[in-house]
Parts: structure tokens; sequence; C-alpha cells
């Protein structure tokens, strides 16, 4: 997910989040113009994961740490590094 799912109007996207089990999510920041708030409008980069991770764990109800080592596994088994 980006940082979408930080903006106000996306409660679409966090019921997604929601229903999506940790081990099938990634973080990113690809889209150039999906930064998260509150830097909404500027170019994203990787420095903006923890805020699209956190977000994750306040809709999931878990702790960033734990969406981190998902994340991390998830990464490993889609590269296969």
């Amino acid at each position: 997910f980006t940082g979408v799912i930080t903006f106000k109007n996306a409660d679409d996207i966090r019921h997604v989040v929601k229903m999506v089990p940790l081990e099938r999510l990634l973080l990113e920041t690809d889209g150039p113009f999906m930064a998260p708030i509150p830097y909404r409008g500027k170019v994203a980069h990787p420095g903006h994961i923890p805020y699209v991770a956190a977000k994750i764990a306040e809709v999931k109800g878990t702790d960033i740490e734990t969406v981190y080592e998902a994340c991390r596994r998830n990464t490993q088994r889609v590269y296969g590094i």
C-alpha cells in the first residue's frame, strides 16, 4: 500500500487494508504523487514508509514492528531474497 491510506478520504482503502492478511501486504512509495500525510502533494520516497506502516498498524490494531516484520518476510518471499 502507498501513502494514500493516510488520506482523510481513503476509508475504502483502509477497509481493504483491514481485510487483507499481513502475510499479503507490501509497503511501497513508488507512486511519485502518493506521498502520505503530512507530505501529500510532494514526491514520495522510501523515507515515507514509516507513515504507511504506522497507518497499517493502526488500522489492523497491531504495532508497527509487527507490520515491518511481516512486510520484510513478504518482500523476501516475493523477490526470492
